[in-house]
């Protein structure tokens, strides 16, 4: 799910209007990197959702979730803290992916008993972090020890370090002065390669938005004309403003050849983007039908690739086993000369001598009666060597008779996978593949 720190912003501001003052009602565990906290009282209780998941990342406003689970460590952790506390204040430090909430009279123990959530929505660095008033890690939803990252160790005691800003600039306060120098160290970068590396939370469809409105034909930085630095750092500092206003909120089709969803929501009116498909009165309002779009999506990519994949391995048991089973068949097809052996040494015990290991016999099943050359087994027992042969035919005819019917069912099972194969790359929607 596309989430940037525009869209945090527009969350922040979000929840600030809608919830500074209330109190922690209820806190819900949705998955283990995913919690919600019902504020409010009556019938209509309002659920702030904080996700800090890979795919998922996202906090938004919305009516209390369904399908909630047991309380896991961190959900716990912030039952016992926040359950009670009243919100003071949502901060997005610096324009980060960071959203920080602060709450008061946590664990019923007063105004100044203060904890703070942390929520870092960073893809596959996220996290969600209760600190204390000495900015302690209390409980995190996911650990990451020293072995891991050297810099930032996210453990229970560990004194709380914010995400690195690697020095860039926070656009709701970037200047002239400071992007120039960045400028004159890097004059042969893009200018979307500079919005992204110098400028703090500008994704990919916040610099494309930005060069858009900007128009300049500059390939690189140093190539810029005179006016349009300050032009871009207006623009940078509006847009950053812009999405933490009160507005609406528009959803996009995926452009080309871009990795970002078949559909977006953006708190911003793009020019880079082409026309809106939609709109929304708030950003919450907006990634609710989205999120439950792309979790079915994601549930349909996964239950796809479960049926593919289990049909794949048992229609190659099945191709192996058919291999097998045809393999003795066509063993056991050579019976009958093993039967005529028998009898020709049954009809000919003397023309052994003793303990030979072989045995020549005048083949009267022939037209022309030729010799042939029998292994005896034991050497020098005709008799125990017949007796061997016949076993032998007579296994082949039971595989005989009782083989080709499994081969028969084999190859229909071999069809059916093979259709199921089809029709799981035919199926239209999530609705199709359950009922395959």
């Amino acid at each position: 799910m596309f989430y940037d720190a525009v869209m945090l912003a527009r969350a922040g501001a979000e929840i600030g209007r809608a919830l500074i003052g209330s109190r922690v009602r209820e806190v819900l565990q949705l998955h283990h990197d995913e919690v919600a906290l019902t504020f409010g009282r009556g019938a209509s209780p309002i659920a702030l959702t904080l996700a800090s998941s890979p795919q998922f990342g996202r906090v938004y406003l919305g009516p209390p979730p369904e399908g909630k689970g047991p309380l896991q460590a961190f959900g716990l952790a912030l039952k016992k803290h926040l359950r009670g506390a009243r919100l003071l204040e949502v901060v997005q430090p610096g324009f980060d992916r960071v959203l920080r909430l602060t709450f008061a009279e946590c664990e019923g123990f007063g105004a100044e008993c203060r904890r703070a959530l942390v929520v870092e929505v960073m893809g596959k660095h996220g996290n969600m972090l209760l600190l204390d008033e000495g900015e302690r890690i209390l409980s995190c939803a996911k650990h990451v020890p020293a072995r891991l990252n050297r810099y930032r160790e996210l453990m229970e005691g560990e004194p709380y370090l914010p995400p690195p800003s690697f020095e860039k600039l926070d656009p709701r306060e970037a200047t002239v002065d400071a992007l120039r120098d960045r400028v004159a160290a890097n004059p042969q970068a893009t200018p979307a390669a500079l919005l992204r590396d110098e400028v703090l939370g500008a994704s990919k469809v916040f610099a494309a938005e930005v060069l858009c409105r900007l128009a300049s034909d500059a390939g690189v930085v140093g190539e810029l004309r005179a006016g349009d630095l300050e032009a871009l750092v207006a623009l940078v500092r509006r847009l950053a403003a812009e999405a933490a206003q009160d507005g609406a909120v528009y959803i996009y089709e995926r452009p080309a050849g871009s990795n970002l969803p078949a559909r977006f929501a953006y708190p911003l009116s793009l020019c880079c983007c082409g026309p809106a498909v939609g709109e929304a009165p708030t950003l919450s309002a907006a990634l609710g039908p989205l999120m439950l779009a792309e979790r079915n999506a994601q549930r349909e990519r996964e239950l796809r690739e479960r049926l593919s994949a289990a049909a794949r391995a048992q229609l190659r048991e099945l191709t192996e086993r058919l291999g097998k089973l045809r393999a003795q068949v066509r063993q056991a097809e050579g019976a009958e000369s093993l039967r005529r052996t028998a009898e020709l040494l049954l009809a000919q015990p003397h023309a052994a001598r003793p303990y030979a290991s072989e045995v020549e016999l005048v083949d009267y099943y022939a037209e022309d009666a030729p010799t042939v050359t029998v292994t005896l087994d034991p050497p020098g027992d005709v008799h125990g060597t017949a007796r061997k042969l016949f076993d032998r035919c007579k296994r082949a005819a039971r595989i005989l008779q009782r083989v080709p019917p499994l081969i028969e069912q084999a190859e229909q099972e071999s069809e059916y996978l093979a259709a199921v194969l089809d029709e799981v790359e035919l199926a239209q929607g999530l609705e199709d593949l359950t009922e395959i």
